[in-house]
């Protein structure tokens, strides 16, 4: 059996896309003179104003990961209507190009997963038992592939949603600045995290919560090529009553079914 590996649009599905930042260089100018050598600070003198709002900024940043973590260790699920927006970085033959999708997700700890894509077209990605279904409807299609095959798709969305409960074991705090801040979460807690190793689908995850009761609102994916991938959150429950076929999928009898699983039998994946 021939086991290739996911391209196209489940790329756009789990991963989202990017953005070019094109930066220019000015010419160099003469180098100014050395200003005078300023006197040593006297031993207790308070530090810079600058740096006491950096040291604050950066203090309260990690109290809120601090509440966040507390928060998150008591959430079980979550269940949230969603709209994405992801933007691809120009590559190869490419153009940069915007994609934009909703639907439902359903997750659940540790690694449970129902992302069903209504717009623009009906779509079903499903984690199950340490494989992944992907689903196309429209093309009467159905794929089950390892868990870890999509690692560098799944990874980051599943640490947006379920690595909340471990901040201080997998991320750096960082302070926000005004880019980290989106139109769409004004007055809320926002949130920005830096892997503690270095990985090709995740550079920075910003995410943002409702200030009443912190739960999460929405959360931007920035890969380290600059892909970028905003979700919007609505209609967000947490730790909800779950059908027992919740993360369950069986397909139709007319769907054409490939498993692409190493040591893959004859017998209809499950």
């Amino acid at each position: 059996m021939k086991h290739a590996r996911p391209r196209g649009r489940l790329a756009l599905i789990l991963a989202g896309g990017a953005l070019l930042w094109v930066l220019g260089t000015a010419p160099l100018a003469a180098a100014p003179a050395a200003p005078a050598a300023k006197p040593a600070p006297v031993a207790g003198q308070s530090r810079p104003a600058a740096g006491q709002a950096e040291a604050g900024s950066q203090a309260e940043a990690a109290a809120l990961a601090a509440k966040v973590q507390a928060r998150y260790q008591q959430i079980h699920n979550l269940s949230a209507a969603y709209h994405r927006k992801s933007l691809f970085v120009a590559a190869g033959n490419d153009s940069e190009r915007t994609v934009e999708g909703q639907g439902h997700l359903l997750w659940a700890r540790p690694t449970s997963l129902r992302l069903e894509q209504d717009e623009p077209r009906k779509e079903l990605i499903v984690t199950q038992q340490g494989s992944v279904w992907w689903v196309r409807p429209q093309r009467g299609r159905a794929d089950v592939y390892p868990l870890d095959r999509f690692t560098s798709g799944l990874r980051s969305l599943m640490d947006a949603l379920g690595g909340l409960a471990r901040v201080d074991e997998s991320f750096t705090v960082e302070s926000p600045t005004d880019e980290d801040r989106p139109a769409s979460a004004v007055g809320q807690n926002i949130l920005v995290l830096k892997p503690k190793e270095r990985r090709a689908d995740l550079k920075r995850l910003v995410l943002w919560f409702s200030p009443e009761d912190m739960v999460l609102q929405g959360f931007r994916l920035i890969s380290l090529i600059g892909d970028i991938t905003e979700y919007r959150l609505q209609e967000v429950r947490v730790n909800v009553s779950l059908a027992a076929d919740s993360f369950a999928y069986q397909a139709p009898p007319d769907y054409k079914l490939t498993d692409h699983r190493p040591q893959a039998t004859g017998a209809e994946p499950r």
